[in-house]
């Protein structure tokens, strides 16, 4: 089911509860839904998917809500590495990660450069690209 160069989709997302008042570690998140910037109670998450060789959906691979309120919260990095890791114990061979916008990282292209894994990341608009 995936090809032997695997492309791997990573895409941040949120769920907002509106009407929530008890959740538990329940966080302020940005609305993507929203045409306006506005946070909303609610929960981060975390998501890859893996293109496969011959179904027309992508396979999902890594799915992880999480809160910044929790105790166990380091980072919103660190769960984009436990992503990243997840992905790759799946594959299990050298692949191309995508990411939005959102990932523009010099961090996370390190992390994903130098675990072996290819890179394709679609850049902010204020990025200076230096062709060496």
């Amino acid at each position: 089911m995936i090809p032997d160069y695997p492309i791997g989709i990573f895409d941040d997302s949120d769920i907002t509860k509106i009407y929530g008042k008890k959740f538990e570690d329940l966080d302020l998140v940005k609305d993507g839904s929203a045409l306006k910037e506005i946070y909303k109670p609610g929960y981060h998450m975390c998501n890859a998917v893996v293109l496969t060789k011959n179904m027309k959906q992508p396979a999902p691979v890594y799915s992880k809500v999480y809160s910044s309120k929790s105790k166990d919260f380091k980072s919103a990095n660190t769960e984009t590495y436990k992503c990243i890791d997840a992905f790759r114990e799946c594959v299990k061979r050298k692949s191309l990660m995508v990411f939005d916008r959102g990932y523009d990282d010099s961090k996370l292209f390190n992390y994903v450069i130098n675990g072996g894994d290819d890179l394709l990341v679609r850049l902010k608009k204020n990025r200076i690209l230096l062709d060496m």
